[in-house]
C-alpha cells in the first residue's frame, strides 16, 4: 500500500522528533518525507499532501504565506504551534477556504474533554458564585506563558470575565493543567496531567490522518471543533 507522503516542519523539536519516530516506526499509512526544522526553508512543499507543522511562530508565519501564494502543495495542513498572534491565527483560519486546516494548542482528547466540561459547566459555576483560577505548568523550555491551552481554557470560562492564571516552567514536565473554582466555603477542582509527550504525538498524526481522510476539500477546525465532530456522539 502506498503511503501518504508528510512533511513534517519543526522536525528538530522534542514533539518534533517524537512524530517523527511514531510515523517511522509504527505507522502503515504514512510516511515522512521531508523534515525541516523551524527554521528551515519551506521548499518541499509541493511533494507532500500533508504537512505536520509543530514549528514556532516564525515558522508558521513562513509556511502560511508559502501555502497563500500557493497552488498546489500539500491539501491538508495540521499545525500545532503555540504563541501565535492573531493575524497569524487568522491567516491560518483563511486557509481553511482552500485547504483541510487544523491549528490547534493541544491534540491531547483529555484536555479536549476538559474544555468541553468547562464550556457546559461555566454558567451554573458563575451562578453560584465561584472563582476560578487556572494553574499551568510545563517544561523549562517552552516559551510561551501563559500556554496556548491555558489561552484556550480561559476562553471556555467567558462567563467570568477576566481569569487568574499562573504559568510555572519547571523541571521537564511536559503540561499540566488545573481549574480550580473557589467559593466562599468550598473549591472545586478539575486537573488533566500529561504524563509524557506521546500523547501530543499520537493525537497530532491521529488529527493529521482524519483530516486528510476527510471527504470535504476545504475547511478549517479548531481543536474543540475537531474533537466535537470526530468523537462527540451525536445528538
Amino acid at each position: 500500500m502506498t503511503r501518504i507522503p508528510v512533511l513534517l516542519f519543526g522536525a528538530t523539536g522534542r514533539l518534533g522528533r517524537l512524530i517523527d519516530a511514531e510515523i517511522s516506526q509504527r505507522h502503515d499509512q504514512l510516511e515522512v518525507v521531508a523534515r525541516l526544522g523551524s527554521g528551515g526553508s519551506v521548499e518541499g512543499l509541493a511533494d507532500a499532501a500533508i504537512v505536520i507543522d509543530v514549528s514556532l511562530p516564525a515558522g508558521t508565519e513562513r509556511l502560511v504565506a508559502w501555502l497563500e501564494a500557493s497552488k498546489g502543495g500539500p491539501a491538508t495542513v495540521v499545525s500545532g504551534t503555540t504563541g501565535l498572534d492573531v493575524a497569524l491565527r487568522t491567516r491560518l483560519e483563511a486557509l481553511g477556504e482552500t485547504r483541510k486546516v487544523l491549528h490547534a494548542t493541544n491534540f491531547s482528547a483529555g484536555v479536549a474533554a476538559l474544555a468541553e466540561i468547562l464550556r457546559h459547566s461555566a454558567p451554573m459555576l458563575e451562578a453560584l458564585g465561584y472563582t476560578p483560577v487556572i494553574t499551568e505548568t510545563h517544561h523549562r523550555h517552552k516559551r510561551d506563558a501563559p500556554s496556548g491551552t491555558a489561552i484556550s481554557l480561559q476562553q471556555c470560562l467567558q462567563p467570568f470575565g477576566d481569569i487568574q492564571t499562573h504559568s510555572v516552567r519547571a523541571g521537564e514536565v511536559p503540561g499540566t493543567h488545573e481549574v480550580r473554582f473557589f467559593g466562599d466555603h468550598d473549591e472545586l477542582s478539575i486537573r488533566h496531567e500529561a504524563r509524557d509527550r506521546g500523547v501530543f504525538a499520537s493525537g497530532a498524526i491521529e488529527a493529521a490522518l482524519w483530516l486528510h481522510q476527510l471527504d470535504r476539500p476545504a475547511a478549517f477546525f479548531t481543536a474543540a471543533s475537531y474533537f466535537r465532530e470526530r468523537f462527540a456522539p451525536a445528538s
